[in-house]
């Protein structure tokens, strides 16, 4: 594997008593056993160059998969959760709500519509943020807010979909 630039690093916090920890990720193409993690006195330990783009990634501990509980969360095709890494953003989603909203996701044809996305972060009373790195090209999305898809409010570019509830857009250069 030929790498450049800055390494990223990665941290699975126990485990102390594992034998084997290796990191996979759709940086290496899932492949179970090419990084091997180093034990600390307290996790496992690895530092890897990867590329601008949202990464998913889980841990092979002793065979069995799991993921890190204090990096965020997304659900993989399989319906399993991954974690995921975003190391440069290239877009910033942004949604304004009422104060009452819990919760905030983002979805579309940039993770093949997979529920409920990707979380937005509160900033204020009333607005929620996710930076992302996005493909290049036409980006069809919408919000889940509180359960409930809707259109972005802030983005006035959308089109029709098969449900007839249509789909926000954005170009990405």
């Amino acid at each position: 594997m030929v790498s450049v630039g800055e390494p990223i690093p990665f941290f699975l916090k126990g485990y102390q008593n594992a034998t084997n920890v290796y990191l996979c990720g759709s940086f290496n193409a899932w492949k179970e056993k090419e990084i091997a993690m180093m034990q600390s006195d307290s996790g496992w330990f690895a530092a890897i160059t990867i590329g601008s783009a949202l990464h998913e990634y889980r841990f092979n501990v002793d065979g069995k998969w799991v993921t890190d509980p204090t990096s965020p969360l997304v659900t993989n095709e399989f319906g399993a959760f991954n974690n995921y890494l975003i190391p440069v953003s290239n877009h910033l989603f942004h949604c304004q709500t009422s104060s009452e909203v819990k919760s905030v996701y983002v979805t579309g044809s940039f993770c093949e519509w997979r529920e409920p996305g990707f979380a937005l972060q509160k900033v204020s009373e009333t607005e929620w943020e996710l930076p992302i790195y996005l493909p290049s090209g036409k980006t069809k999305y919408k919000f889940i807010i509180d359960g409930e898809w809707k259109l972005d409010s802030l983005n006035p570019d959308y089109e029709e979909n098969e449900f007839g509830t249509g789909n926000s857009i954005i170009w990405v250069k």
